[in-house]
Parts: structure tokens; C-alpha cells; sequence
């Protein structure tokens, strides 16, 4: 009998514990937090300046190695195509990166989708980073994936709950991290000539990227572009793919790495996405980053953006054709 009053005391409070934290979770969510709020001012901008293109342009999609890697404003001036650069965060993973284009995309676009290696890998979990941001910030995006309710650690719990109690709009409206970018969305604050010892420490200790052949068994996160490039058809905005701007290492060389190289192109390839360049093209040597890499200096970003342009202009020509305003822009 003894056993049976301790088994119902400890599911009784299960519950009960499950229920306070439910409640708890619910109460939270739209609060803003200090570790959400870069991010979120990043992903505003963005989408201001998306949103304020009226015609056709040109949508880079990514995670922030097209924010500190591509120059839209170069891109813009050289071809007279809107650029826009919306290039976010890769630690939001592939299905709220290609979310949010959607929401920026529009017919008689083209989206460029220079994606990290990391996102064509098969999603085993959520990042702590999504979950902060749509807590905080996406509402809409949260509804639509309940389950992430079950994925809130205690520790996002209680800053959540602080933030909703201590932490208002108007105090981060002035207390926010500033984000350095020009009006086409690029990076500005990744001068090589103002590169502290510690970023070049950082880039020293590098390694390559993680990549497996999971990709070839699990091709979830490869569904989830294929089903963005159905979405673009079906919405006359064109897609095309290429490299992400990444340092160099001999690893790449090695056959593990050079089938998955492959196997991304194929990818591309039986979906009838164009995807331009080789992957070697767009691996550069150390002397050309910044903090990580994925993330270029000034000085990489002008060459980078300058074979990118040549890439791009046989794919950008009908546009440039079809938008003769701006030809003399």
C-alpha cells in the first residue's frame, strides 16, 4: 500500500511540475530577451530594407557568412540589380532561414543561397539559439512548431521570465547592441585594419568545417531546400545556388569531404537549381577572415564579391534586360 501512496505522490508531482512549467513557459514567450535582441535588430533591419525594394531584386539567403562575406552594395552598383543582403544567423537552421525568405521574396525576385555547409546536415536537434529568438521575437513562427514548448531548457525558462518581469521594449530600445551595416544589409565593422589579436588568435585555432556523410542517408534538411525551390517556382521568383565563402583547409582535399562537395551539387542539379562556381573557388586562405571562418575581412569580401559578380551575370542578365531603369543608376 506503501508503495503504491510513494508511486502516486511522485506522478502527482510530475504533473504538477510539468503544469508550472507549461505555464510558466506560455507566460514568457514575446519577452524580450538581452540574448535575443542583436539578433532580432539584425533581422529587422533586414527586413526593412527588403521590404523597401519595390522592384525585382536580388535576395542573398544564408547565414551570416553572406552577412560578413558579400558585398550587396558592390553587387548592386556593378549589375544595377536591387541587392539586398539577408544574410542572417546559420545557428537559426535551414527551416527559419528559408522561413524568413519567404517572408522577403517576392514574384520576379532572385534569390541567391550561398547556405552553409552545416545547414545541408540533417537537423538531429533544435538550437538554443532558434529557440531564444522565436521565444522572444517570431510568435507566428513559434505557433506553428508547439513541440519547441517541450525543448525550452530551465535556463531560457527563467531568463525568459526575468526578462518578461525586469525587462522592457523601451529599456532595450536603448541599452541594444548596435549592428554595423549599410543600407544594402552587408557588414561593416569587419575591417582587417582594426583586427584585435584576439580574432586573429580565434582564426589561428580554426579547424575545418563538421561535416559527414549523414547527408547521404538523411537528406531531411536537403528536403526542406527542395521544397523552398518548389515554393520559388511556383511563385516566379528564380533560385540559384552557389559555395559559401569558407577558409581554406587541406582536409577539403581528402575523399570524405570532396563526395560530400559532390553530393551537393548533384543535389542542386536533380532539382534544377543552378548552382555556380566550384566549391574550391570559394575557399580562401586565412589572411582573408576575420573572426571565424565563415566570416571575411573587408579585404576578402571585395575579392569575394568581385568573382561573384562574374559568376552571377550570365544568371542576372535577363533581369538587367527586363529593369533597363536602372542601367544608368
Amino acid at each position: 500500500m506503501a508503495y503504491y501512496k510513494y508511486l502516486k505522490f511522485v506522478l502527482s508531482s510530475l504533473l504538477i511540475s510539468y503544469v508550472i512549467f507549461f505555464l510558466l513557459t506560455i507566460y514568457q514567450i514575446g519577452a524580450p530577451t538581452k540574448s535575443s535582441q542583436e539578433l532580432h535588430e539584425v533581422i529587422t533591419l533586414k527586413t526593412s530594407i527588403a521590404n523597401s525594394v519595390q522592384a525585382p531584386k536580388l535576395l542573398i539567403v544564408s547565414g551570416s557568412n553572406s552577412f560578413f562575406g558579400i558585398s550587396s552594395q558592390m553587387i548592386a552598383k556593378k549589375t544595377a540589380i536591387p541587392t539586398v543582403n539577408a544574410g542572417l544567423h546559420a545557428g537559426l537552421g535551414i527551416d527559419y532561414i528559408l522561413y524568413k525568405a519567404r517572408t522577403l521574396a517576392r514574384p520576379g525576385d532572385t534569390v541567391l543561397i550561398p547556405l552553409e555547409y552545416e545547414l545541408y546536415m540533417p537537423n538531429t536537434r533544435t538550437s538554443s539559439v532558434l529557440l531564444d529568438y522565436v521565444f522572444a521575437h517570431d510568435t507566428k513562427y513559434l505557433s506553428t512548431h508547439p513541440w519547441f514548448v517541450a525543448l525550452l531548457s530551465l535556463k531560457r525558462l527563467l531568463l525568459g521570465i526575468y526578462s518578461k518581469v525586469f525587462i522592457s521594449q523601451q529599456f532595450l530600445a536603448v541599452d541594444q547592441p548596435k549592428v554595423f551595416a549599410n543600407g544594402s544589409g552587408d557588414e561593416t565593422n569587419n575591417k582587417k585594419a582594426n583586427m584585435t589579436e584576439a580574432q586573429y588568435e580565434k582564426l589561428n585555432s580554426a579547424s575545418p568545417v563538421k561535416i559527414t556523410d549523414r547527408l547521404l542517408h538523411d537528406r531531411s534538411s536537403l528536403e526542406v531546400i527542395a521544397e523552398f525551390a518548389r515554393w520559388c517556382k511556383q511563385n516566379k521568383i528564380k533560385v540559384i545556388a552557389t559555395w559559401p565563402n569558407t577558409m581554406w583547409f587541406k582536409a577539403y582535399e581528402k575523399p570524405a569531404y570532396v563526395q560530400i562537395f559532390q553530393a551537393i551539387s548533384k543535389f542542386y542539379q536533380d532539382i534544377n537549381v543552378p548552382i555556380i562556381g566550384r566549391y574550391i573557388d570559394s575557399m580562401y586562405d586565412k589572411s582573408m577572415f576575420y573572426d571565424t571562418y565563415y566570416h571575411l575581412n573587408d579585404e576578402g569580401v571585395n575579392i569575394r564579391t568581385q568573382q561573384l559578380i562574374t559568376l552571377l551575370r550570365p544568371y542576372l542578365g535577363q533581369v538587367m534586360d527586363d529593369q533597363s531603369p536602372y542601367q544608368n543608376s
